[in-house]
């Protein structure tokens, strides 16, 4: 993606198993904004596909300045650090249909899903599941962040707090279970 880009939407299936790998995804070159990227699983069973990763303080899937990024169905598996982090004005990401799994943390910096201080845009957070962290989600807007959505999620063993969202406008965050 990073040398040579898209023409347009792409779509990366994983067979069922466990992938022991850190994805950083940064802005890419494409033809139009208009095209985006897939990660999903090939059976669209959010079990069959584990990605994990075990080195220290690094987050199993870190979005610099990326755009247009749907995650489907499949587990995140992080004990040593976050597991999604997302930052430097970061939009349209969606994360849909997964299981986000960590070990129960006293530390901040085991968060499920952590975005902070940054102008992230259009982030879409709809039907997971949120298991143990320090925070489920983390979303510290930086000027306002707009058109978040927060929909369908089930949390369960976050040490610290479930969802924490802090200077947004245009927020939508319904039927969560906590």
């Amino acid at each position: 993606l990073n040398l040579a880009g898209i023409v347009n939407h792409v779509t990366f299936q994983f067979r069922p198993g466990e992938y022991q790998e850190a994805l950083y995804i940064k802005d890419f070159p494409r033809s139009s904004y208009a095209f985006g990227v897939t990660f999903t699983s090939e059976t669209n069973d959010s079990s069959d596909v584990i990605l994990t990763q075990t080195t220290n303080n690094t987050a199993l899937v870190d979005m610099d300045d990326a755009h247009r990024i749907t995650f489907s169905h499949m587990t995140l598996k992080n004990t040593k650090g976050h597991i999604v982090q997302i930052r430097n004005g970061s939009s349209l990401i969606t994360i849909t249909n997964y299981r986000l799994e960590s070990q129960e943390a006293l530390s901040s910096s085991r968060s499920l899903i952590y975005s902070s201080t940054t102008t992230d845009d259009s982030l879409s957070i709809l039907n997971n599941h949120f298991h143990n962290g320090y925070y489920g989600i983390y979303l510290y807007g930086g000027d306002y962040e707009k058109r978040h959505i927060i929909t369908g999620n089930i949390f369960t063993g976050n040490y610290h707090i479930g969802l924490y969202v802090r200077k947004f406008e245009g927020l939508t965050c319904v039927n969560n279970l906590f």
